[in-house]
């Protein structure tokens, strides 16, 4: 694809976007910010078709997760003032100087489309997840917030009933997840929280249900999962910012 990620990440940071890694499947990225409306986040994607991926367009989004743009947890617009072919609504990008026009582009219009998204969109979203989020957050003060993640998750290995130990295996398989890194492990943890305490929580069971085709399963899942990676990202930046600045560190070293 010609148009570049870390081009469109420096354009986007000045309005408070951050880069969020996707799928390869979906040929593309998003970049996230807090709305200002609370508990809601906006999003600016691009993705591509072709070959080469020659064939690029984007669209805004607004949900109630960080990493979720479509489904129940959000709604998403396509751009199409960005697109030289309206009735598709892509550009073809087949060189880097209109590759950086498109990106110039996008950086204009894009964070103001999606505040004004959020505007026309946010009341109704946090009216319609209400339920939903509030079902999560008893499922997340199961968890210790004083414990890391792996602990927490190992800890609910060893004290729930095996069980719902293999169900809550099954559910992290889900290819809709992701198999790698941190989101894994939240993905991992929200399947066993869920697994475990759904009785507790909601006096019901999903044993034997697959997220694929089980819509209320999976937002559990995909929002539980977020808001883990959101507080693993809290704890990260509260560490961080104990550390020594390494900057200050180096002075009058080099």
């Amino acid at each position: 694809m010609k148009v570049r990620q870390k081009r469109l990440a420096k354009l986007l940071m000045g309005h408070g976007f951050t880069s969020v890694s996707r799928s390869q499947v979906s040929h593309g990225w998003t970049f996230v910010r807090p709305s200002h409306i609370n508990e809601l986040f906006e999003s600016i994607i691009v993705e591509s078709q072709g070959k080469r991926n020659e064939a690029v367009y984007a669209s805004v989004g607004l949900a109630v997760t960080q990493t979720v743009t479509y489904k129940e947890l959000g709604d998403v617009q396509l751009l199409e003032e960005l697109a030289e072919e309206p009735q598709r609504g892509w550009t073809i990008i087949d060189d880097d100087s209109k590759a950086k026009l498109w990106e110039q582009k996008l950086a204009a219009v894009g964070p103001v489309r999606a505040a004004q998204l959020a505007e026309t969109l946010g009341k109704q979203l946090l009216q319609s997840t209400a339920p939903l989020r509030a079902i999560v957050k008893k499922y997340s003060d199961c968890l210790s917030r004083q414990m890391p993640l792996s602990q927490s998750l190992g800890l609910l290995k060893r004290n729930c009933n095996s069980e719902f130990v293999m169900e809550a295996q099954r559910l992290v398989d889900c290819p809709l997840f992701e198999s790698e890194g941190l989101k894994a492990l939240c993905y991992q943890l929200a399947c066993h929280v869920i697994s475990c305490n759904s009785a507790t929580v909601e006096s019901r069971s999903f044993i034997g249900h697959d997220p694929e085709y089980d819509i209320e399963l999976l937002d559990r899942i995909e929002l539980l999962a977020d808001r883990l990676l959101q507080l693993s990202a809290g704890d990260k930046s509260k560490l961080q910012n104990l550390l020594p600045n390494r900057s200050e560190d180096n002075c009058g070293n080099e």
